[in-house]
């Protein structure tokens, strides 16, 4: 766990840093330049967490966090995520699930994630024309136990029975891949059969060459329960529709870069971030300043954070002042259902991104949503417009229903990386043009997903646009 949190802090720092650099940026080929260490810095993240989850399985010390969970659920927002890139191969993804199957089974959720996206991320990978389809199935033991299949069939390239056991070994992939068009780093099958194994179940591979692949994941004795699975909370938000009345923050974290992280992101807003680089000072500061929330790393030297957890709570003068845990998932992952509800309700990840720590804050600090046209500082992200710029709004809806709409309504039907990135600058030029800023900012978002080809985001952000436009011809008949 410590050399995680040695790993992650530096890393959570680039991201963080490049984040707030990339916004500041007018020059468009510095804000590439930044991009690309962003893009780096997430790239590397994810090859570290890969290879720490795999030295954990194999030291014996990855734990398995069982509750109910909705599997279709799971599946179809998988599904959601790697939407947009089956589109643009033209791939046709879809799902079956077997009669009756079970609404809830025990499971860890984060495990199935993580076989899911690996799965069916390697399937669009090596598909290039046709299908895939998800598959579930299950076979009642009794009342509360059932045995559950679900296999992932795709129409690509197959694989050659010599590599059947070759393809789920550490660092190994197949040998004649073109590895420019087929990159990766031979973790994901190794993870994912570790993951299965550590579960309890069992997978296998069925493929013909040009043909396609199966791959089958069997789970035997599977807790059944007939009430539903808890929805899983969506973490898509735009910050710049909250504004958060006046509140005072404690961050506690030995890593000064994480404190300054959280002092610039909130810097234009009415939250006062205090810091404190060790929990003795943050403890007295809690006493002296009575924050309306408290973010807490996990790991922190002297007095540890559950000991840090129990001194505030068990405090008259701040057992009332909520506590908000930031720790690497891995850290979280390791940690016993009854440690997470005594620890705290509230998580945000390391590295973390802004949208998630607003998502937290916002079940303890008081805020409102910003309608969409009011007048607001110009440094957010809504609609501002000012008296003398009023006649120019003609124009803007002008612009946008000529150059803009045509991409948008190309990007219902067939979705596209070129033609997304192309709506970007299209977008980009009438923003400043204009001197927009939510143009701008929008023109920004997706320009950043396609860069990191964040499928998920990219779609959200396309989305915007019919909404940016209403904003602009209700404006017209204010």
């Amino acid at each position: 766990a410590n050399m995680s949190h040695e790993i992650r802090s530096p890393l959570n720092a680039v991201i963080g840093f490049s984040s707030l650099l990339q916004n500041q940026l007018e020059r468009t080929d510095l804000k590439e330049y930044v991009n690309s260490i962003k893009t780096s810095g997430q790239t590397l993240h994810n090859l570290i967490n890969n290879i720490l989850d795999l030295s954990k399985i194999e030291a014996g010390k990855l734990q398995i966090n069982n509750e109910y969970i909705d599997l279709k659920t799971l599946i179809c927002e998988a599904e959601q995520i790697f939407s947009f890139k089956t589109i643009e191969k033209q791939i046709n993804l879809f799902h079956s699930f077997s009669d009756d199957f079970p609404n809830s089974l025990e499971f860890d959720e984060l495990r199935i994630r993580q076989i899911l996206n690996n799965l069916i991320g390697n399937a669009i990978k090596f598909t290039d024309s046709g299908f895939i389809k998800i598959e579930l199935n299950h076979k009642y033991i009794n009342a509360t136990l059932a045995d559950i299949t679900f296999s992932i069939e795709d129409s690509g390239i197959g694989i050659p029975p010599k590599y059947f056991e070759i393809i789920f070994n550490n660092f190994q992939q197949q040998e004649d891949l073109d590895t420019r068009k087929y990159e990766g780093t031979g973790l994901g099958l190794a993870i994912t059969k570790k993951l299965v194994e550590l579960m309890n179940g069992k997978i296998s591979v069925k493929s013909l060459v040009n043909k396609g692949s199966t791959f089958t994941i069997n789970f035997k004795n599977i807790k059944v329960s007939k009430q539903n699975a808890s929805e899983v909370f969506s973490r898509v938000l735009n910050v710049s529709n909250i504004k958060f009345e006046p509140s005072k923050v404690l961050v506690i974290d030995n890593d000064q870069l994480t404190l300054t992280l959280f002092q610039q992101f909130f810097k234009d807003t009415d939250i006062k971030i205090l810091t404190a680089c060790d929990s003795i000072n943050g403890i007295n500061i809690a006493k002296k300043e009575k924050p309306d929330a408290i973010v807490l790393d996990i790991l922190m030297p002297e007095i540890d954070a559950f000991e840090t957890h129990e001194l505030i709570i068990n405090n008259t003068e701040t057992k009332h002042i909520p506590v908000i845990s930031m720790m690497a998932l891995s850290t979280y992952q390791k940690l016993s259902k009854e440690t997470r509800i005594k620890l705290s309700n509230s998580r945000i990840s390391k590295p973390f991104i802004l949208e998630d720590i607003y998502i937290e804050l916002m079940k303890y600090l008081p805020y409102k949503r910003i309608e969409s046209i009011e007048l607001v500082n110009e440094n957010s992200n809504v609609l501002i417009v000012k008296d003398e710029d009023l006649h120019f709004i003609p124009d803007i809806i002008s612009q946008l229903l000529n150059t803009a709409s045509p991409l948008w309504d190309k990007l219902k039907t067939r979705p596209s990386m070129s033609v997304a990135e192309e709506l970007a600058n299209t977008l980009l030029k009438i923003g400043e043009k204009y001197k927009s800023n939510i143009i701008i900012s929008l023109s920004n978002e997706i320009n950043l997903n396609v860069s990191n080809f964040d499928l998920e985001k990219l779609m959200i952000s396309i989305k915007k646009y019919p909404d940016l436009l209403l904003q602009y011809k209700e404006l017209l008949k204010k």
